[in-house]
């Protein structure tokens, strides 16, 4: 097999094998997976339906009330947001090709390209989805858990999902995510407290102060609006916030003045001293080192996969097409093919998430 040939056959078939939609530890991509909330579907945006109303109102049936008035509410909103839509290149430039010792080398470097690329891919993927951050303009495209960003570029994702303020503020902000304005329905006085469009949040005095004590109570708020899930599972922060909530972990509740754990010498000499501590209240928190929200202190998110997906386009999702060589035609000398794929990330039910920050 030539190694046009060859590259033509194997590429595809490795970006078909490749996990991409984030690095291959990102959490929520994992739990995402797990929770059967990868969506693949055609169409020219992504769609989906908000219960936002109450739909109708009940009445008492008795001797002096036998009827029923058909009186129906609005519903549903309909929630959309603009597929990205990219291409990147493999290119294999000859001059490193010809100064190979053997095939086989060659097959290697072949697919050490392609592995690249997709894995610079997936970082991009997971920077963007964590900071709102982006260094290759192309990935303003897809959308970003940081509510105070607002660089996206695709239409109902251009904010993040998770503001760090709260519901009340949120709603007087009225910035939009998918194309709906944020909505508190607790406050206002006659409300039925059903038409919501907001993300929880609560404050802490900082990580080894009340961190766990404000985790919980924003998991609770959110745990409110999820009828049949798990509840909120995921905490992503920053590295060095992470180490800091172990130990605030180990000696909790902290600012309480209670002694931390004591180790007896069999702990010790058993290695068990110091673990890598990871879940606290029914939370499992992960670090990540692009973790960061411009002008907020030691943010987290708090999420939960029921209310989160990952949609992916039918029609480029993850395509290859044919290995050429561009000397002949173009005077370019290397071997070029082209991924093309098309994916989103969408929280689809904002009032089940939750953040916090000081």
């Amino acid at each position: 097999m030539g190694l046009l040939e060859y590259a033509t056959v194997t590429v595809p078939k490795l970006v078909g094998d490749y996990k991409w939609g984030g690095a291959s530890k990102n959490p929520l991509r994992t739990e995402i997976e797990r929770k059967g909330r990868i969506n693949i579907e055609g169409g020219p945006y992504i769609m989906f339906r908000r219960i936002k109303g109450r739909h109708s109102d009940a009445v008492i049936l008795n001797d002096t009330n036998m009827s029923v008035p058909l009186v129906k509410v609005d519903t549903f909103s309909t929630m959309s947001g603009d597929w990205p839509r990219m291409a990147q290149p493999i290119v294999l430039p000859h001059i490193d090709r010809d100064r190979m010792g053997s095939t086989q080398e060659v097959k290697k470097w072949i697919d050490g390209c392609v592995r690249a690329a997709l894995s610079s891919h997936n970082i991009m993927i997971t920077k963007r989805l964590y900071s709102g951050a982006a260094q290759n303009p192309a990935y303003y495209s897809i959308g970003s858990l940081n509510g105070s960003n607002v660089s996206g570029t695709s239409s109902g994702l251009v904010n993040g999902a998770l503001r760090f303020q709260t519901p009340v503020a949120q709603a007087a902000a009225a910035i939009t995510y998918l194309n709906e304005t944020r909505v508190e329905d607790f406050s206002a006085a006659g409300s039925y407290g059903i038409n919501n469009w907001h993300n929880q949040w609560a404050q802490h005095s900082g990580i080894g102060v009340d961190f766990i004590h404000a985790a919980r109570e924003c998991k609770a708020t959110a745990d409110e609006f999820d009828e049949s899930g798990d509840g909120i599972s995921i905490g992503i922060l920053s590295t060095q916030d992470w180490v800091n909530l172990g130990d605030e972990i180990m000696t909790y509740p902290g600012a309480g003045g209670f002694p931390s754990i004591q180790y007896t010498v069999d702990d010790l000499e058993k290695g068990r001293a110091y673990p890598a501590i990871t879940m606290a209240a029914g939370i499992r928190f992960y670090p990540n080192r692009y973790m960061a929200v411009s002008g907020v202190t030691e943010p987290c998110y708090l999420l939960n996969a029921d209310g989160i997906e990952f949609w992916v386009h039918a029609g480029m999702d993850g395509k290859v097409g044919k290995f050429v060589d561009l000397w002949d035609p173009m005077g370019i000398d290397c071997d070029v093919a082209k991924i093309r794929w098309s994916a989103q990330y969408a929280v689809t039910n904002l009032p089940m998430q939750g953040c916090i920050s000081q």
